[in-house]
């Protein structure tokens, strides 16, 4: 598919009470809270997590899809792992990936299901292969990588 942009403003978030914490829905759908990022190509959950210390949160992986916690500030477990502040943890297995406070902490938490393309990273840029990476970084050079349909 053509790349494409769509900006969210705060107040499209849906914000989510539960107890010790609050759940800002990015895209996806939690507790009947639909967020405001839409037809992607893939099923996503993309939710924005604070937690108050002490209190813990469960999120599901469904099989076949993939996940990650990445935590913005404090220190907390998430499963077995133990993160600090810009740190990440990748699930690739299905099932609960709990996260427990030991700090205030805020951490995002994605799934989706697996595409099962191939993958050819570039910094900033994300294509399929390295002759696509090297078209697009072309392309930005000659300031044409931005294109309006």
């Amino acid at each position: 598919m053509a790349p494409r942009y769509r900006g969210i403003l705060d107040r499209e978030v849906p914000v989510v009470k539960i107890p010790g914490g609050e759940v800002r829905v990015i895209a996806g759908i939690y507790q009947d809270a639909a967020g405001p990022v839409r037809e992607l190509v893939v099923d996503v959950e993309y939710v924005d997590v604070r937690l108050a210390k002490g209190n813990a949160l469960s999120h599901e992986a469904k099989k076949g899809y993939t996940s990650f916690c990445y935590l913005v500030s404090g220190v907390g477990e998430f499963d077995e792992a133990k993160l600090e502040k810009a740190q990440l943890v990748l699930f690739t297995e299905s099932g609960r990936v709990q996260a427990r406070a030991m700090d205030d902490i805020r951490y995002i938490f994605v799934t989706g299901k697996k595409l099962g393309e191939p993958i050819a990273w570039g910094g900033p840029i994300v294509m399929n292969t390295q002759e696509e990476l090297e078209e697009a970084f072309r392309e930005l050079d000659e300031g044409t990588f931005s294109k309006k349909s």
